[in-house]
């Protein structure tokens, strides 16, 4: 299973939406525990509703009886199976580890190309990348190990990706119900919330491909790379 944020409806209980975003790599478990129809809740939507989590990013609503959510992220799996959002989440126990795609350590292609193109490539436990020798795969930034975001561009340009140079910097394009607005992206910082909403709003229209960025609380107005925010893509 590719391990990456995800988003995930509780379409079939009409008294339940959960969104789950950013939070769990793959092998998070998500036990949800639906109250009933309403007898509960005391009449008109007047249920309580009960959320308990750790290591994940929980937005959860209820109407009608009681609703009891309860997220569990595997630990066991360690800062390994993260994704990039997930894994800045996971800060002091883990932090992100960014290869250059055009002259990779991780994964050596036996030379250079002309070009720089920074990326996410694991997630790592915080000792062997911050308090230890420098790692021989890949680099941790100053920021990333004192739970920090990255200062990015002005400019998306000079990397075959977007924003690629300089480690952990997103592409963010406009939504397309902004006006004036340029068709190049902009680079905006990885963050934990970068996928994941609090605020009751509806998500702006994106192009395709993208996914309606969060600065943590609500929508920016911007979109990220749908990959980042997705699983299994």
């Amino acid at each position: 299973m590719t391990s990456r944020s995800f988003l995930l409806s509780a379409r079939s209980a009409p008294a339940l939406t959960l969104v789950l975003a950013g939070a769990l790599g793959c092998g998070g478990n998500v036990s949800v525990s639906n109250g009933g129809n309403g007898g509960d809740g005391g009449g008109n939507g007047g249920g309580n509703t009960t959320t308990t989590g750790t290591g994940g990013n929980t937005l959860t609503t209820g109407t009608g009886g009681n609703t009891t959510t309860t997220i569990t992220t595997n630990t066991t799996q360690g800062c390994e199976a993260l994704d990039h959002i997930s894994c800045l989440g996971a800060y002091p126990s883990c932090v992100p580890v960014y290869d250059d795609k055009c002259c990779p350590t991780c994964d050596p292609m036996g030379g250079c190309a002309d070009c720089i193109d920074i990326q996410f490539h694991h997630c790592a436990p915080y000792a062997d990348q911050c308090a230890g020798a420098p790692s021989k795969c890949g680099q941790t930034p100053g920021w990333a190990c004192d739970g920090g975001q990255a200062t990015c561009p002005a400019d998306p340009g000079g990397s075959p990706s977007p924003c690629g140079t300089t480690a952990g910097c997103l592409p963010a394009y406009c939504a397309l119900n902004l006006e004036s607005c340029p068709a190049e992206p902009v680079c905006h910082p990885a963050t934990k919330g970068t996928c994941m909403t609090q605020c009751d709003s509806v998500p702006p229209p994106c192009p395709g491909g993208t996914y309606a960025e969060s600065d943590g609380f609500c929508y920016t107005q911007y979109c990220v790379p749908e990959n980042v925010c997705v699983i299994g893509l």
